[in-house]
């Protein structure tokens, strides 16, 4: 056990003790200074300056202590300096006044007494104890005897005495400090005991709050559990959903209200879970089972699952459900809770959803989205066969001319057509007009099947009195396992379709890879066709027209030319067609109008102030709501009068927006522009439209000119009757292709007005045309 600093220090450890010893000190030095100097001027019978010197400085040494204590400082340090203080004071009593040294030097019996019992530090005795002894030495061997008046066997003595109270205060103090060491002892034994006691007591409070939080605790689990099992309780009947608890130790049920309503049960009868599993659906049966015996091994703690169920009715509905599995401290399954829900209303939205989103709104076939998916699945499967991508033929002129809700109403009933023959072919409307089909096998599969389509095709629909026969020109490709993507072959089957319309329509043709190559050229001559006009490869050629009668020189025809640095010349076949795809033609169309009123401008140079330039205008142009600003723009920038311009129209462009068309073609005849109906007898060719169109010329296609010789009486007389019904309307007749002199006579006996051809002229660039116009104006 460790020991307490009292027995090391003694009471010089405390301040306060310090204190009051130093107080003690003090008072009893300055008594025995007052008694000191009492006596020594009764013995001289006068006030001694040396005894007044020793007074005053053993009252400066008796203050001095308590003055010390009050300071702060380290108390040891205030314990040793005491000592010097007591042992100087002692000298300065004994050697200031040595003829009282007889009696001042048994003061220091009393010193050593008092030290003793003051201090338990040894230090301060045994310096004291030292002085004592050295001065009494000193007097006893340094002072003479007159002095004392003694002689040396009493300084013997009396240092005998010393000597025996020095052992007695020491004697005294060790008393004194094993009594501290004893009082010290207990009371570390004591604060021992009352820490345990304290930790006891602390240990006991912590015990007996923990277990009141661990009651408090208790108690509010059990009121949670009783909120909860109330909860659980009230959630079990007050909820939708048909819920269930099965306890497989006890084999005992737990049904809600609802789940009697929902699966069509009898409340009174004994509920019996092997006929409940009977009632679901076959196909759906064994997945439930099988998981739910998962569940009771362990193996799933949740499963969740649609599944069907056979009502009263004999109807089967769809239910969602939900198990959970609840498990011991072991983690052995002992209860099972199911929750269920009738979703049927909501499936067969869900099934309705799925059906408008796979098949087509107007006609009920699966639509593009389903049949990628569809196709998609046959190739990964490694199936073989024919894709087929139908068009159905001059299906705009239906829309255009009787509506577009009789459209709809052709592809209706062609499609409830299509869907009676059968599952010999798998067909899907792909958009507007556009079927597509995959035929599984080989090609005699493939015939056979497309025959039936054609058949179906073409048999005659009937709405209403009219009779509406359908033609479709389709693409095949052939797949099988090359690992192609899906829209690859769409793609092919989209080149080969429209090579059938090439081709003359209601036809079909087989992909393969020159058409690829085809495509190809193509795009890239649309990619050409983006920088042409910046480029400035296009051009405008010109070729004559003649008045038959005379054969004047009348006007020319503004032909578009576009040379290529990487193809060369390209024929405006080749690049019309994609400038009104991508809406280039616009820009070609102000291009030529532009070249043309040029032309006119050189033209009047030269004398010729009446010739006529015709230019072509294409269906995307004629539509285009600024096409009449940007023309009347041109010719007022260039000056031109209207009359000098005749805008090239084919009866195709018109019947695209008839009326529209019709109206925009007025204003411009109204302004002064002439009006050429191109290619006629190619197109629609009806007599109506034809009164209709506000045209001041006709001009009659080369593949009847072509003809003309060639002893076909009817295309003799189809000529011939266009030429007279042109003019009964008050047209004139332009006569294009004429490549033989016998054609121009022909024409001329037909009243043909004029005519334009290989056997005048081939379209030439504006510098050789200016040279024709010259050569007909020296009459050459």
């Amino acid at each position: 056990m460790q020991k307490n600093n009292h027995y090391f220090k003694g009471f010089e450890s405390s301040e306060k003790t310090n204190q009051i010893a130093s107080l003690i000190f003090g008072i009893c030095t300055i008594f025995g200074v007052i008694l000191y100097f009492v006596l020594r001027t009764i013995d001289q019978g006068y006030i001694s300056s040396r005894v007044v010197i020793v007074c005053t400085a053993m009252g400066i040494f008796a203050v001095l202590p308590y003055v010390l204590s009050k300071i702060t400082v380290r108390q040891s340090l205030i314990t040793h300096i005491n000592a010097v203080i007591f042992s100087s004071t002692y000298v300065i009593l004994i050697l200031g006044d040595r003829e009282a040294s007889n009696l001042t030097l048994w003061s220091s019996i009393f010193v050593l007494v008092i030290l003793s019992l003051m201090y338990s530090n040894r230090i301060v005795l045994s310096i004291v104890s030292l002085t004592s002894l050295s001065l009494f030495a000193f007097i006893s061997f340094q002072e003479p005897d007159e002095a004392v008046k003694l002689n040396i066997a009493d300084h013997l003595g009396r240092i005998g005495i010393l000597s025996m109270v020095i052992a007695v205060a020491f004697y005294i103090n060790y008393l004194l400090r094993q009594r501290l060491y004893d009082n010290d002892k207990k009371l570390n034994e004591m604060s021992l005991q009352r820490d345990e006691i304290e930790a006891l007591y602390e240990e006991i409070t912590a015990t007996e709050e923990e277990l009141r939080d661990k009651y408090d605790e208790l108690v509010n689990y059990q009121e949670s559990l009783r909120q909860s099992e109330d909860r659980y309780k009230k959630i079990f009947e007050a909820s939708n959903e048909a819920l269930f608890e099965w306890d497989l130790d006890s084999n005992k049920k737990f049904l809600s209200e609802n789940w009697f309503s929902i699966f069509d049960l009898d409340t009174e009868g004994e509920f019996l879970i092997e006929e409940w599993f009977a009632k679901i659906h076959p196909e759906d049966l064994s997945s439930v089972f099988k998981n739910i015996e998962r569940l009771k091994k362990g193996e799933i703690s949740i499963y969740e699952t649609e599944f069907r169920y056979q009502n009263v009715q004999r109807e089967y509905n769809w239910f969602s459900s939900k198990f959970v599995g609840i498990s011991n401290n072991k983690g052995d399954t002992t209860n099972l809770l199911g929750a269920f829900i009738n979703i049927h209303e909501k499936k067969t939205q869900q099934d309705e959803l799925v059906f408008i989103a796979s098949h087509d709104v107007l006609t009920g076939l699966p639509n593009k989205i389903w049949f990628i998916d569809y196709f998609s699945s046959l190739l990964k499967e490694n199936k073989s066969g024919f894709l087929i991508l139908m068009d159905i033929d001059n299906f705009k002129y239906i829309n255009d001319v009787f509506g577009h809700p009789v459209g709809d109403i052709v592809l209706r009933l062609l499609s409830n057509n299509i869907k009676k023959q059968g599952n010999d072919f798998t067909i899907a409307k792909f958009g507007g007009d556009e079927f597509i089909c995959c035929i599984s096998g080989g090609e005699r599969n493939f015939k056979e099947a497309y025959d039936n389509i054609l058949e179906i095709v073409n048999t005659p629909i009937q709405y209403k009195d009219q009779e509406f026969i359908l033609g479709i020109s389709s693409g095949v490709v052939e797949f099988n396992n090359n690992a192609q993507d899906v829209h690859d072959y769409i793609k092919k089957a989209e080149i080969a379709m429209y090579k059938a319309k090439e081709l003359g329509k209601n036809n079909w043709v087989i992909f393969d890879e020159k058409m690829n190559e085809q495509v190809i050229r193509t795009s890239k001559l649309e990619n050409g066709l983006k920088n042409a006009l910046h480029s400035h490869e296009f051009m405008v050629y010109y070729q004559p027209q003649y008045l038959i009668k005379g054969k004047k020189l009348f006007g020319y025809e503004a032909l578009i030319r576009w040379y290529n640095p990487e193809f060369g010349f390209v024929t405006p076949d080749s690049f019309i067609g994609l400038a009104e795809t991508t809406g280039i033609i616009n820009d070609i169309g102000y291009f030529v109008i532009n070249e043309a009123c040029k032309f006119i401008l050189e033209l009047d140079e030269r004398g010729w102030k009446d010739i006529t330039i015709s230019v072509n205008v294409s269906p995307i142009q004629l539509s285009n709501q600024m096409f009449e600003d940007k023309v009347m723009n041109i010719i007022e920038y260039y000056g031109i009068r209207p009359e000098r311009l005749c805008f090239e129209v084919t009866e195709t462009a018109v019947m695209q927006s008839f009326k529209d068309n019709v109206d925009k073609l007025a204003r411009l005849r109204k302004k002064g522009f002439k009006i050429s109906l191109d290619d006629f007898g190619t197109g629609y060719s009806s007599l109506s439209y034809l009164k209709s169109i506000p045209v001041s010329e006709v001009k009659i296609d080369r593949s009847f000119i072509n003809d003309i010789c060639k002893k076909d009486e009817m295309n003799v007389k189809l000529v011939r009757a266009i030429i007279e019904i042109s003019h009964d309307f008050g047209f004139k007749v332009v006569a294009e292709g004429v490549e033989e002199n016998s054609q121009l006579d022909m024409l001329a006996g037909m009243n043909c007005d004029m005519v334009q051809g290989y056997l005048f002229s081939k379209p030439v660039p504006s510098e050789e045309a200016l040279r024709i116009s010259d050569n007909c104006m020296q009459g050459v």
